[in-house]
């Protein structure tokens, strides 16, 4: 078999692909709860870093060293200068692209934002027809098709994020009415069955003219 691979290959492209979007919620919630993406940002680059270079200190030295010309290679197709411009030129890439997609999971939802990443297979296929002078077979526009309706089609209805916003605004306008409701009604209840406060003052004024009365009457016999 020229692919004895080739299952294997699928069902890790697969798991790839749910463990994208797994991460793209979770990008989703840990931007839109703080409010703002830079700490998100910053965590993102200070750990994928520290992850790169364990990655490439275990696995990838020699292709490291290769690439920057410490390793004679004589096969190279590309110069050490050449290399690395086009690894600041990526990183460059990617850095626009992770600032992008968190400033855009700030207003929108994962769901959109990995639709709209499956559209970028567009352009592969440009590059691919013009570049390289090869036509993927008819399959692949069928499902990059399929692909663009589902988008529209999803953008054709409301957005849950907005849906969710203005029931929340909802509930938090009715609270002050029903708080208010419940404050007349203790107002009520306190009126009908008396305020002990007002109660035990009252209490404490008849007593202190019971006194007084007391008073003035030993005074007046004592007069007589």
């Amino acid at each position: 078999d020229e692919y004895p691979y080739r299952g294997v290959g699928d069902m890790l492209a697969i798991l790839g692909g749910v463990l994208r979007g797994c991460n793209n919620v979770v990008q989703e919630y840990a931007i839109q709860n703080s409010g703002v993406p830079t700490e998100y940002l910053g965590m993102l680059g200070l750990f994928g870093t520290l992850l790169s270079i364990i990655q490439i200190a275990a696995l990838e030295r020699d292709d490291v060293a290769e690439l920057f010309g410490l390793m004679n290679d004589e096969g190279t197709t590309c110069s050490t200068e050449d290399n690395v411009l086009l690894v600041i030129a990526y990183v460059i890439c990617l850095g626009a692209v992770y600032v992008g997609g968190a400033y855009f999971l700030l207003y929108s939802e994962a769901a959109l934002y990995n639709l709209s990443l499956l559209t970028c297979d567009l352009w592969t296929v440009i590059f691919s027809v013009v570049a390289e002078r090869i036509i993927p077979p008819p399959l692949f526009f069928a499902a990059l098709l399929m692909i663009v309706g589902g988008v529209v089609m999803y953008e054709m209805g409301p957005s849950p994020i907005v849906t969710a916003t203005s029931d929340h605004d909802d509930d938090d306008d009715s609270r002050p009415t029903e708080m208010l409701a419940t404050n007349r009604r203790f107002d009520m209840l306190e009126t009908e069955l008396g305020d002990p406060s007002i109660s035990s003052k009252s209490d404490d004024d008849d007593d202190k003219n019971d006194d007084e009365e007391g008073k003035s009457s030993q005074i007046k016999e004592s007069c007589v």
